[in-house]
């Protein structure tokens, strides 16, 4: 019964695992994930508060609703790079445009950490391509089942 269990368990694994697989490359990925990123980064830059031992350091700003617009895009265009993969073009332009409103809009583009996120995933997004297989050569979808 438990080495049934088990055998259960590991097909299962394997069947996410390869879905998540098949998903993962279907996609542009990494240039989602960065643009996620870089506008978790730009909204996170304002609203926090550096603490040194009874100092506290905040960056509020006016760039406080810019970075929560900017930034809520950015994640935006990186969940739509993900979801809608035909649409890579316009959201990787699109957010090389709002990473570069992001410097003087948002202190530097999140810290240029954002900047530089936000720039590396765009670019990511625009240059990704869907694969093509070669004559003979099984689909992804064909491995996995």
């Amino acid at each position: 019964m438990d080495n049934e269990l088990s055998r259960m368990n590991y097909k299962c694994i394997t069947r996410i695992w390869w879905n998540a697989v098949i998903w993962h490359r279907e996609r542009p990925f990494w240039g989602g994930l960065l643009t996620i990123l870089s506008g978790a980064q730009i909204l996170h830059v304002p609203y926090a508060g550096l603490t040194i031992g009874q100092l506290t350091l905040r960056m509020s700003t006016v760039a406080g609703s810019a970075s929560l617009v900017i930034g809520m895009l950015l994640a935006t265009l990186g969940l739509m790079v993900w979801l809608q993969p035909l649409m890579r073009v316009f959201a990787g332009s699109a957010a090389i445009l709002l990473a570069l409103v992001s410097i003087p809009m948002c202190n530097l583009g999140g810290l240029l950490i954002g900047l530089l996120l936000a720039l590396v995933g765009a670019a990511l997004s625009i240059a990704w391509t869907p694969g093509a297989r070669g004559p003979g050569q099984p689909s992804l979808a064909d491995r996995g089942q």
